[in-house]
Parts: structure tokens; sequence; C-alpha cells
């Protein structure tokens, strides 16, 4: 019940928060994923003192449950915005469905509720199990992943 109250009141505001945390999620990333070969490094550096070496680790720890909580509040915010376009989406086939129901010369019905209903079920529970079983962390992955070569790059001593 709290669920559905939330959805209703978010409805209108859901993509705009989608997009703005979407955004902060990857600069996020961005930024831990800049900031662990960097750490990496200097606990290699500050291995003989041993409060640098905690301070370093403390922060890696503090760097792995911000990536954490990053994503497990995309996933939330992503599951909600995907509930709430799925609701809306049946919400407008079942109205249209209802009202333009159409029989043939004996009266039975030309498409069958009970067919075209399974098919947007099943098609948009796929759709759904595609958004939120990862598909969009993909584009996070990437900016995670070039920011961490970008990283190793800064701390080359090579060149």
């Amino acid at each position: 019940m709290k669920t559905h109250l939330l959805l209703r009141s978010l409805s209108g505001l859901a993509p705009k928060i989608i997009i703005f945390f979407g955004l902060l999620t990857i600069a996020g990333s961005a930024y831990i994923g800049h900031q662990i070969p960097l750490k990496v490094s200097q606990l290699y550096s500050v291995f003989d003192d041993a409060a640098l070496f905690k301070e370093a680790c403390l922060f890696l720890l503090k760097i792995f449950i911000a990536q954490y909580f990053l994503r497990v509040s995309y996933q939330f915010l992503v599951s909600l915005l995907v509930t709430m376009i799925l609701r809306r989406t049946r919400r407008e086939f079942f109205r249209t469905i209802i009202q333009s129901r159409k029989t043939n010369a004996d009266g039975d019905e030309i498409y069958r509720e009970g067919e075209v209903i399974s098919r947007l079920m099943n098609d948009t529970e796929a759709i759904s199990e595609l958004v939120t079983s990862g598909g969009l962390t993909i584009i996070i992955d990437f900016f995670f992943l070039i920011s961490s070569l970008i990283g190793f790059y800064s701390i080359n001593t090579f060149y």
C-alpha cells in the first residue's frame, strides 16, 4: 500500500529524478573509478607507516561502500520507474481493450481479451526484466572503466 502511494506521488517527478540520479551515479562511479588506482598506489607507498596505511585502507573501504550504495539506490530508482511505466501502460491498454470490444456477426469477440492481455503481460515483464536486470548499468560500468584507466595512466611513472 505504501509503495502504491509513493508511486502515485512521484509520477510526475520520477523521470527527472531517475535522470538526475543516473547522471549522479555515473559521475560518482567515474570519481570512484579514478580514485581506486591512486589510493591503491598510495597504499603501497605508505605500507611502513601504520597510521597512514590505516587511513588509506579506511578510505578504500569508504570508496567501496559508496559504490555499493550508489548501485543499490540506482537499481531501486530504476525499478521504481519501470514499475510506474508498466502500470501506466497496462492501465491505458486495459482501458482501450474494454472500450473497443469488437464482435463478429455471431456475437463472438474478434480479439480474445485473454490472449491479448496475456501477451501484454508477458511483453511488459520481459521489458521489466531487461531494464532491471542490469541493462542500464553497462553505461555506468563503462564510465567506471574509463576513469579507472585514466587513474592508472596518471600513476604511470614510465613516461
